[in-house]
Formats: C-alpha cells, sequence, structure tokens
C-alpha cells in the first residue's frame, strides 16, 4: 500500500509559498508505494590451472519502487522518479599465487525504459507564467524514453602479511 516516506507537520508560520488549495502539511508529504520483487543470479568459477582461475556471472536487479500513476488527489506532492530494472553481466580472471591473489574483471549493466513521463515539458514548454512566477510549466506527456548502459572494471589484490607455513 501507499504510505507517506516523507511527513510534514504543521508550521505555525503559515503556508509560505504554497499555492496549492491544500495545506503545507498535506502538501510537503510525499508518499511511496513498493512492490514486490524477486532477484536471481547465476554465476561460475573455474580453474585452468593451479594458479589461474576465470569467473562469471549474470544477475537481475529489478527495483522495488513502483511507478504508480495513480490520479488520485492532484494537490499531493509526488516525487517523480525514473526506475529501471537492470541486467549486469560479468566475467573475470584470477591468478593466485603463494601468499594472494590478484583479480581483474569487468561488468556490464543494462536498463531501459520507456513511455514515461516527463519531469519538466522541454519538448513544448511554456517557459514562464508571470502570475504564477512558475518556469518551465506546460502539459507533461509520456515521451522519455531511457536506455542505461555502464561499464565497470575492478581490480583486486589480496596479499597475506602472515609468514606462509
Amino acid at each position: 500500500k501507499e504510505y507517506n516516506y516523507i511527513e510534514a507537520s504543521p508550521s505555525p508560520m503559515g503556508n509560505g509559498y504554497n499555492f496549492t488549495p491544500y495545506e503545507a502539511d498535506v502538501w510537503l508529504d510525499q508518499p511511496l508505494k513498493h512492490k514486490p520483487v524477486l532477484n536471481a543470479g547465476i554465476a561460475f568459477k573455474r580453474y585452468i590451472s593451479d594458479e589461474l582461475m576465470i569467473s562469471g556471472g549474470f544477475r537481475t536487479d529489478f527495483n522495488y519502487l513502483s511507478s504508480y500513476r495513480e490520479k488520485s488527489l492532484p494537490g499531493f506532492n509526488r516525487r517523480r522518479t525514473y526506475n529501471l530494472d537492470l541486467y549486469h553481466l560479468n566475467s573475470g580472471i584470477g591468478y593466485n599465487f603463494s601468499r594472494g591473489s590478484i583479480i581483474l574483471g569487468m561488468d556490464f549493466s543494462y536498463g531501459q525504459d520507456n513511455n514515461l513521463v516527463q519531469k519538466v515539458n522541454l519538448s513544448d514548454p511554456v517557459e514562464y507564467i508571470d502570475e504564477n512566477v512558475m518556469p518551465l510549466t506546460g502539459r507533461l506527456s509520456d515521451q522519455v524514453s531511457i536506455r542505461y548502459f555502464e561499464v565497470s572494471v575492478y581490480f583486486g589484490f589480496l596479499f597475506n602479511f602472515m609468514k606462509a607455513e
């Protein structure tokens, strides 16, 4: 169910710059909704020799934040976020020696989503409304597309400072 993860309390100072017909403690609340997810992964590790090892894997990173679009009470403050489900593919190579090991690897991450609501209307903006002192307003549409690509390279070094037995 939806709950307020930021809950404002009434202020004796009044509404300040609140241009909505709602009280400030209601308008400043930030509602949020979570959804259940199940992430999974699979990996392998294979020793080519006593010293050399290769590894790899795949895992999911599904987002638990619900991208709800309920139109209940338009005066409520909504923090608009883009929630992507990510997929990770990684591989690496490792070398073991008598007092430690070295590993070098990379991780590729990918995610995408389409038809998301704009945060600000930059495609057909109403640049400024003098009466309300509000910049970049205008009707928001569902035309945002996101593609997420990330490549990470990692290097690990482990050294045993104790004497080898």
